[in-house]
């Protein structure tokens, strides 16, 4: 089996991965990150539309190849706001938007999610418009490379646009369609989706999914699903009908062992993956092959200490390991810091 450059064939996994199993350390096996959050915008955990506030911002991204600068899709203000990794307490710049909500080449309306190639071009899922839309680098306006064109439960059409996922190898967006149960595949530039994950029905046999939120591809293009409906995180190794359930699958709840309506997913480069375990208000770590997941930040109630999430929604992090949470109950974006000295290699 070939894999891509630097990649090895994982027999036991049948997958590519990083190197031979045998070979991994993982570095951040036992890692643990700061207690407490720091805002770096929405201070005061109420909406506003200036530079230093927020209005139910959805999607955060941070741009590790230009100096872990942050964007955010801020949904009620129709824009997105980018911080700048060298001074992220200094305010937001609107980089797509801004413009009013509506349907213009230079407005949107109601991102949920925004990604960054290396070139600083700009990918925004407009949900309001039914489109994902490519603003380049220093644009005023943005063009449209994906839409749906029907109203019905055909490939085309997303009911409920979540998330999305760009897969910039292969110039492809992977689309959650919330109500239908599916993950949908488009390449950039065309209308035409391909199921490359559920739509079997909202059950919770190993080929379905039950609202899923969001995904996340990695080199190999290995989907992982959050199947938030039944509280799990499903893993379809490139090409499987079916999926494996790698986190959560034992009902909805709070012990290590349960997710409860998971919203947002990241995966390192040592397959560790971070759950935004949303309506328990906690990010869970679970590692390659463990059956219960670590409270790494949050799970202190609902509220707007700083070391509380609010109906959290996504979040990423930067190439430190340190983790960015759009708190959307709160209005703002906490920046979690890892602690060096428990990185283990």
């Amino acid at each position: 089996m070939s894999c891509l450059a630097g990649l090895v064939w994982n027999e036991a996994e049948k997958m590519c991965d990083w190197k031979a199993v045998d070979s991994i350390t993982n570095c951040y096996k036992t890692a643990r990150w700061s207690t407490d959050g720091t805002i770096i915008v929405g201070m005061d955990s109420e909406h506003g539309s200036d530079s230093h506030h927020l209005s139910s911002p959805l999607g955060v991204f941070v741009d590790t190849h230009n100096g872990n600068n942050v964007y955010v899709a801020d949904k009620d203000n129709d824009r997105i706001q980018k911080f700048l990794g060298s001074s992220l307490s200094s305010g937001g710049i609107t980089v797509a938007g801004g413009n009013g909500v509506g349907s213009a080449p230079n407005q949107l309306d109601g991102p949920v999610d925004v990604y960054v190639d290396k070139d600083e071009n700009i990918y925004i899922a407009d949900y309001g418009n039914h489109r994902i839309q490519m603003w380049p680098k220093d644009a005023t306006s943005g063009i449209t490379i994906a839409i749906r064109n029907d109203t019905s439960a055909g490939v085309n059409y997303v009911s409920f646009l979540y998330s999305m996922f760009f897969h910039e190898k292969t110039h492809t967006f992977y689309l959650p369609d919330y109500f239908h149960g599916r993950i949908l595949k488009f390449t950039n530039g065309s209308n035409n989706g391909i199921i490359v994950a559920g739509n079997n029905g909202d059950v919770s046999t190993f080929n379905s999914l039950d609202g899923p939120t969001s995904v996340f591809v990695d080199d190999c293009e290995t989907l992982y699903v959050t199947d938030s409906g039944n509280c799990r995180i499903q893993k379809y190794v490139k090409g499987a009908s079916q999926g494996i359930t790698v986190a959560g699958g034992y009902g909805r709840g709070s012990n290590a062992s349960q997710l409860n309506m998971p919203y947002g997913l990241q995966v390192d480069k040592y397959k560790n993956l971070y759950i935004l375990d949303t309506y328990n208000g906690r990010i869970q770590r679970w590692g390659p092959n463990d059956n219960v997941g670590v409270t790494i930040i949050g799970g202190h109630d609902f509220g707007n200490a700083a070391n509380q999430l609010m109906y959290s929604y996504s979040l990423a992090l930067d190439s430190e390991g340190n983790i960015f949470v759009s708190d959307l109950g709160n209005h703002r974006i906490q920046k979690f810091n890892i602690l060096p000295e428990t990185i283990t290699c």
